[in-house]
């Protein structure tokens, strides 16, 4: 009771020490802090060679903002026990205030100092990883960050153990990021709310994506079931099916391919999978169905033929296995191809209108093939055998009382909660409750949803997302008419100047980084463009050419080489050499990212050669004018159809040749070869008498 009593009283001339510290501590808790920082320095008169009581002075001033004051308090509590234990707190305090007021270096020596004293300090290595992270010294934060969260993993929430295994991913620290997925999933299944339900499921997902690719393949399929419980969307069905491939259980492995199918149809690598699947199991006639399948929508897939030639083997047909070695049908497996196409494309059911759903069709199906590309190369790539292409029928379904879904994958759903499927490529949130949505965000106004995967690439952002603005048009829909435009955006340069070029007001955009979901009173939807695969048609071309072409600066006929140096990946290695062999040629140097939109439809208008290594800068290929020589460079491993398909569609003059395995580059230059994800990320060594000789063949010659 006397201690009660004490604390309520004012601060008297005859408080120890201890009684002093007592009493300052509770001003604070009052939130009195003058009254604590008197009563402190009070103490400190008494006994001033006491470094905790100027630790004690330090954190009252810290809660006044006297970052100076506070300073040197804590440096004075240093200076009296600078070996102490007891002094880390001082140090750690003093090394915040540091990091705040922007004497970065000076605070990580005070972090550093702290774990000398105590290795083990969750919120010291989180504080020395951002202030390394300010001086862009990013592998020593990245190394603190996981330092901090394997310190107390409980100490952080789990976004934390997300977010740093996310940048451990992009280091090829897979391990490590796995460790980190299993605490922030750890934590979140230990609270009784477990938040986002509709973001956990993303997380189990990610989690089981690191354990398949370091083939721990029980984990990942245990990850991959908790992500369908929560979202079985066709992507998570695809990824189990691959896992349980990996694990040799093809019965069940092709039970989810067979899933992802009855939900998307048009998902093609699922009916691959399921054909390998079916193989193993020795069941080829099935198999060969799934391959045909594919090919009814991509009849280019390369790996296509060499699984049939394999079933056909099997089946100890050798003839028609050669067939399809040499990337061809046998005439039976033609027929049944046909059939398949024309129940694929024929489908009248797919557009019939119903209660909330009106379709306007604009494209019909087509198929088209494509005249081979010019080369030096001693045999035409496989790529540019395979010249059939499927190009699927477009339509705009108006929808009302819509409610519609981006997540990667797109689904509209009509007033009575049914998939509107000719314009969805996924069945996502199908099953919600009434409240959930009813508690959508609710626009009562006239909306067109334009949310496309891959809408931060340049080339599918020209042309999968953007012409469908032209859908719009085309269905005798005025754009002044809808009163927002929903888009997936990155806020790119490119992105907003080629809004605005095509009227699309401001104030009418919304857009979304990632995904979104709601309802609307009246939804225009395009068909979704790139679904399966991006073949540039000529009303897209044209649709461009038309929207941007006037806007430009045509100079005098130029020749250009398009850089790729400041991208991560696919870059020319000896691009420096390659730059001084074409300057007699009269090229010049061009960096699409150095200029902006405009700037290089103008460049691409005025050139009349242009060089470049395979890379999203080609699609501005589409301003070029006709007859303009085109000379593309691929890496050995990552041949790509997209832009000799522009050219044969612009009336261009295309070539193109191979680069050199980087392998020996990188040895001979004493470089570490980078950690590259894929094929497609493979950098460029270019012979220079390869380029010598496919100018000499496009009739480029030296200019005197």
């Amino acid at each position: 009771m006397r201690a009660i009593a004490f604390y309520i009283h004012p601060m008297s001339e005859s408080m120890s020490v201890d009684a002093l510290v007592n009493y300052a501590c509770d001003r604070r808790l009052q939130q009195d802090f003058p009254e604590a920082i008197a009563a402190c320095k009070k103490a400190i008169l008494i006994e001033s060679d006491r470094g905790d009581l100027y630790e004690l002075l330090g954190r009252f001033l810290q809660d006044l903002d006297a970052k100076e004051a506070a300073i040197r308090a804590y440096s004075r509590a240093i200076a009296l026990q600078p070996n102490s234990v007891e002094t880390g707190e001082a140090y750690f305090q003093r090394g915040n205030i540091l990091q705040a007021t922007g004497e970065v270096e000076k605070a990580i020596a005070d972090y550093q100092r702290v774990l000398q004293f105590k290795a083990n300090l969750p919120y010291t290595y989180w504080n020395l990883a951002e202030a390394l992270q300010k001086l862009q010294r990013n592998d020593e934060a990245l190394s603190c960050y996981q330092k901090a969260l394997e310190a107390d993993p409980n100490a952080f929430p789990a976004e934390k153990h997300y977010d740093i295994a996310s940048r451990q991913v992009k280091r090829g620290n897979i391990d490590a990021a796995i460790r980190l997925y299993e605490w922030g999933l750890a934590i979140e299944a230990n609270q009784s709310n477990t938040g986002d339900r509709d973001m956990l499921w993303r997380q189990y997902y990610n989690f089981g994506i690191l354990c398949r690719k370091q083939k721990y393949l029980d984990r990942a399929i245990a990850a991959y079931r908790k992500a369908l419980e929560l979202n079985p969307t066709p992507w998570i069905y695809f990824s189990l099916g691959n896992a349980l491939f990996e694990k040799q259980d093809f019965q069940s492995a092709a039970a989810c391919f067979q899933k992802v199918v009855d939900i998307h149809p048009d998902r093609i690598e699922a009916y691959q999978n399921r054909g390998n699947c079916l193989q193993h199991l020795q069941q080829y006639d099935a198999a060969i169905d799934c391959y045909l399948q594919v090919l009814s929508v991509r009849p280019q897939y390369i790996r296509t033929y060499k699984a049939l030639a394999i079933a056909l083997q099997d089946k100890g047909e050798q003839e028609q296995a050669l067939t399809c070695l040499q990337y061809q049908l046998p005439a039976p497996l033609e027929a049944t191809l046909d059939r398949i196409k024309k129940q694929r494309y024929e489908n009248g059911d797919r557009l019939r209108d119903r209660a909330s759903v009106r379709y306007t069709a604009i494209h019909p199906h087509q198929s088209i093939v494509l005249d081979p590309p010019k080369t030096i190369e001693p045999e035409l790539h496989v790529t540019f055998k395979l010249n059939r292409r499927e190009i699927p029928k477009t339509c705009v379904a108006q929808v009302s009382n819509a409610r519609a879904v981006f997540d990667f994958d797109t689904t509209v759903f009509d007033a009575e909660n049914k998939i509107v499927e000719e314009v969805s490529t996924a069945c996502l949130y199908e099953k919600i409750s009434a409240d959930k949505i009813a508690n959508l965000p609710y626009y009562s106004e006239t909306v067109a949803f334009l949310c496309l995967r891959s809408s931060e690439n340049y080339f599918h952002w020209l042309f999968d997302c953007l012409p469908r603005i032209e859908l719009l048009r085309l269905a005798g829909i005025k754009l002044e008419a809808i009163d927002r435009f929903f888009f997936i955006a990155q806020n790119s340069a490119y992105q907003i100047s080629t809004l605005e070029l095509l009227n699309i007001p401001k104030d009418k955009l919304l857009r979304h980084p990632t995904q979104c979901h709601f309802r609307a009173d009246r939804l225009y939807i395009p068909s979704v463009l790139g679904k399966v695969d991006s073949v540039p048609t000529p009303w897209q071309c044209d649709f461009l050419k038309r929207s941007f072409l006037p806007f430009a600066t045509v100079k005098s006929r130029s020749r250009i080489y398009l850089s790729r140096r400041s991208t991560p990946y696919r870059r020319v290695l000896n691009e420096d050499r390659v730059v001084e062999f074409l300057t007699p040629f009269g090229f010049q140097i061009i960096y699409p990212e150095r200029l902006s939109f405009i700037e290089q439809v103008s460049v691409m208008a005025s050139a009349d050669v242009v060089i470049l290594p395979h890379g999203a800068g080609a699609t501005n290929t589409v301003f070029c004018n006709p007859g303009t020589k085109i000379i593309e460079i691929f890496a050995p491993k990552y041949v790509e159809d997209f832009y000799w398909t522009i050219a044969l569609q612009c009336h261009l003059d295309y070539y193109y040749f191979l680069g050199e395995d980087p392998q020996q580059y990188y040895r001979e230059h004493n470089i570490q070869p980078p950690h590259y994800l894929a094929a497609y990320c493979e950098d460029i060594v270019v012979d220079l008498k390869k380029l010598a000789a496919v100018l000499d063949f496009a009739g480029v010659s030296v200019r005197y």
